[in-house]
């Protein structure tokens, strides 16, 4: 586990960087921070990142670190996500794109192998996007929760705790909302009703006691 510090400086380093992009042709429109990596996106779709890349994060198609924002996808992203050591990307036509650490199946692509390079994951209907840890959540338009990766506490919330290499559904519909922790999960529904899983030993699933739930 990284400390709240490692977190703390990512996020500075996106404040760094946002005067120098605003100040061109392009805007900055979203952030995501990992583990050691960072994302952005600009208004014309673009996706920029920096940082480790150990695991291949960046997606750049290499294992080298970078202490400059490096364009890896041109046009047309429009969300991402940060994990640990992955990262989660949604493209203007619904499609899921993943790279990174994969050792626990978090990519979604049927392997446990790293990825260098954005690698499509859901072809289309994606809509929300959310990156754990070490496991990953989507929505699609029909308002299904999916997820993959870890589950050693249950933060995929399919009753399990096993890992899943490749996207598994855990809620058929009225999903609205999701978001990811390092070990556990929540998801918002249509109703407004908020629920949780995973990993709880500190209370964060606010259910009044310190055990986990799958």
């Amino acid at each position: 586990m990284k400390s709240k510090r490692n977190l703390i400086q990512i996020w500075l380093l996106c404040a760094a960087v946002l005067p120098a992009v605003t100040s061109g042709a392009q805007t900055l429109t979203k952030v995501a921070a990992g583990g050691e990596h960072s994302l952005f996106l600009t208004s014309d779709g673009s996706l920029r990142v920096m940082g480790d890349n150990s695991y291949g994060e960046l997606g750049d198609g290499t294992y080298n670190q970078t202490n400059r924002p490096e364009q890896i996808v041109a046009g047309g992203v429009t969300a991402i996500a940060a994990g640990q050591y992955h990262s989660l990307l949604l493209t203007s036509n619904g499609s899921l794109w993943a790279m990174g650490y994969n050792y626990d199946g978090e990519l979604g692509d049927g392997t446990y192998n790293i990825i260098n390079h954005p690698e499509q994951i859901v072809a289309s209907n994606v809509t929300v996007i959310a990156a754990g840890g070490w496991h990953s959540l989507f929505l699609k338009s029909n308002g299904s929760l999916w997820a993959m990766g870890y589950n050693a506490y249950g933060q995929l919330g399919d009753g399990t705790t096993s890992d899943n290499n490749h996207p598994e559904q855990i809620v058929a519909s009225n999903v609205t909302a999701i978001a990811g922790g390092d070990n556990h999960s929540l998801f918002l529904k249509s109703n407004g009703s908020l629920w949780v899983m995973g990993y709880n030993a500190y209370g964060q699933l606010g259910d009044g006691t310190t055990s986990n739930t799958n």
